[in-house]
């Protein structure tokens, strides 16, 4: 078993494999594997198996679905609001373990008059004049607690984009508006 764990530790070299006993699942957790090794020149081979941990050290990937963030069509000063799947796409390595948690918080730019984080998840900003930029801020971690560097998510007012652009309309009163829809 001791050398089992040290060839694990050190870089495979091509004539080695490590296999997985048949039906053994990759996902965390101890598993078992077996390390063969083959000489090249006299044609000889070897074995053994060890008991080892596996652990998710990779923190979730997030992505702008936009590119540039997102954007509110004119400046109204209604409220304009998303939720975190219609900003990003969260991904992660373990994807089948569980749901990646998330957290949408106002970042830079914003105050309680022009961006609001409601109850539900969501997030609202407020098209107040043109020109102005809200970076929202996401934070995620997956089902092992592994959490992504804080996510800017910059929403952009303008003074006028064509429906081709993405933007959305600002279009309620206050943000609590939303969640009657």
């Amino acid at each position: 078993n001791s050398q089992a764990r040290q060839a694990l530790l050190e870089p495979i070299p091509g004539s080695a494999a490590i296999t997985w006993v048949r039906g053994t699942s990759t996902r965390p957790g101890q598993r078992h594997v077996h390390i063969s090794g083959k000489s090249a020149a006299a044609n000889l081979s070897s074995w053994c198996s060890a008991t080892v941990n596996i652990t998710d050290a990779e923190p979730p990937v997030i992505k702008l679905l936009r590119p540039g963030g997102a954007c509110i069509a004119s400046p109204n000063a209604r409220w304009a609001c998303w939720s975190a799947g219609q900003l990003v796409s969260l991904s992660d390595n373990c994807q089948g373990d569980g749901d990646i948690g998330f957290m949408l918080q106002c970042g830079e730019g914003s105050t309680g008059d022009n961006c609001r984080v409601l109850a539900g998840g969501q997030v609202c900003v407020r098209a107040a004049k043109a020109g102005q930029l809200v970076r929202l801020r996401l934070l995620a971690r997956d089902a092992y607690g592994n959490m992504a560097q804080p996510f800017a998510v910059p929403v952009q007012v303008m003074v006028a984009a064509p429906a081709s652009a993405g933007c959305v309309a600002a279009v309620f009163g206050k943000p609590e508006d939303m969640l009657l829809f």
